[in-house]
């Protein structure tokens, strides 16, 4: 059944408004352990979110079938569910936006290179990682991941967009052994859109050479250190950052941002922005609500922008919804692209005149160790000593503590490597004044 006679079904069940959240999904993955095929997942998901408004509550019901009878089951529970539901917000069902960004970000390449071919490139991923390095004494596991998805929203007021794009991952897990006999790990990926870009060597050295800096660390005295941020640790503390931003969050007074619109509330060095539209496959032309997504300064220079909203959130503060939605049934709040303004400074030059710092590469135990609400942190760490303007000995056995805002507050550095992250940032290198180290 179309979505032209799924509408014209509602009437029959004095639905006020409808609306369908079309979801299509492939997605495979592949993963090695020494050389045999460990496992092997292909799932294909097709269904439909059909949401309705009886009597002005709002109520919603997935079903993977679509024939009028299973619609019409459909509607019998939606029309039962927002009969009983108690919930006081209003039902918003949203008209479309006069405009979309418009971009194709599904490549045919990637969906048509047989899967033989993706098989056979983790098995030489493997074979080089185990002659990359006499050190190296086990490459633990590497896998595939590639998934392609579409999502078309329709409603009775006259939406009807989509939106869609495939893309993979690759992991590997290796292990290596120092001088000291003591075994490290080391695990990381890669990620993209299109295999004919991905360059194997490249993904080895940067495995290899990961692992191999971990060797023969130590741990270091407790005190506050001037300290660098790899990139990847600072896309970590941005999103809890930007978390603050969530006018859900404002409304319920449990961010620390609450009434901060317009103040110098971190570093001057700190400028962030979203952009949907960025060109690649983070691409969002609208959020879950069918709201246009918009490129937006959240912090110019360390100053709060603006807060992010859904449709229920903009109501209650009288106001446009900032195009944030998140979630197709439970709807919150959420970003698409963050994208840390990178500065002019290589790495290197932040480096140079820290007599004795710290550079942390990795930090562990976010789910204990950090509380968003609060932003207060202590987490595992791993990275490298700084002495006299240079990366020097490996370092474990340490943690970092403090609290995020603090944090954004002491920037006094912004690196130019800016680096895209898995978790749908784009981040660089930061210096902090200090941070609190706890080693010996």
């Amino acid at each position: 059944m179309n979505s032209k006679k799924m509408l014209a079904l509602a009437k029959d069940y004095g639905l006020e408004e409808v609306s369908f959240a079309f979801l299509k999904s492939k997605s495979v993955a592949v993963s090695l352990y020494h050389h045999e095929i460990d496992t092997y997942q292909n799932e294909t998901v097709d269904n439909c979110l059909i949401k309705g408004v009886y009597r002005d509550h709002f109520a919603s019901v997935f079903t993977n079938k679509m024939d009028e009878a299973n619609v019409r089951k459909a509607y019998e529970e939606v029309k039962l569910s927002a009969s009983m539901s108690e919930k006081e917000e209003k039902p918003i069902i949203f008209a479309g936006s006069p405009k979309y960004k418009r971009r194709n970000m599904f490549v045919k390449e990637l969906d048509e290179t047989p899967l033989d071919d993706k098989i056979n490139l983790i098995k030489e991923i493997e074979n080089k990682l185990e002659k990359a390095d006499p050190r190296i004494i086990n490459v633990a596991g590497v896998s595939y991941e590639e998934s392609s998805s579409s999502t078309t929203l329709v409603n009775s007021k006259g939406l009807n967009v989509k939106k869609g794009g495939n893309y993979f991952v690759i992991f590997a897990d290796v292990m290596a052994k120092g001088n000291d006999e003591k075994v490290k790990d080391y695990y990381g990926y890669a990620f993209g859109n299109s295999l004919k870009e991905f360059d194997v060597d490249a993904f080895v050295d940067k495995i290899k050479d990961g692992v191999i800096a971990k060797l023969d660390a130590r741990s270091l005295k407790s005190k506050k250190y001037p300290t660098i941020l790899a990139p990847r640790v600072t896309s970590t503390f941005l999103k809890v950052l930007v978390g603050w931003l969530n006018a859900e969050k404002v409304q319920k007074h449990t961010s620390k941002l609450e009434g901060k619109l317009n103040e110098q509330v971190i570093s001057k060095k700190v400028t962030i922005i979203e952009d949907p539209h960025v060109k690649n496959f983070f691409f969002s032309p609208f959020d879950d609500e069918g709201v246009a997504t918009i490129k937006k300064v959240l912090f110019d220079k360390g100053v709060a922008k603006t807060y992010l909203y859904n449709l229920e959130t903009a109501y209650k503060d009288n106001v446009e919804s900032t195009g944030n939605a998140s979630g197709l049934s439970n709807v919150g709040i959420g970003t698409s692209f963050l994208m840390l303004k990178p500065g002019k400074k290589s790495e290197e030059s932040l480096i140079e005149n820290i007599k004795e710092g710290v550079y942390i590469t990795e930090v562990k135990g976010l789910h204990s160790g950090l509380d968003t609400t609060s932003g207060d942190f202590s987490l595992e760490a791993d990275g490298f000593l700084i002495e006299n303007g240079k990366k020097t000995t490996s370092l474990s056995g340490i943690a970092i503590s403090g609290n995020v805002l603090q944090l954004f507050k002491d920037v006094i550095g912004v690196a130019s490597n800016a680096t895209l992250n898995i978790g749908g940032t784009s981040t660089s290198s930061l210096r902090i004044k200090s941070l609190q180290v706890s080693g010996e």
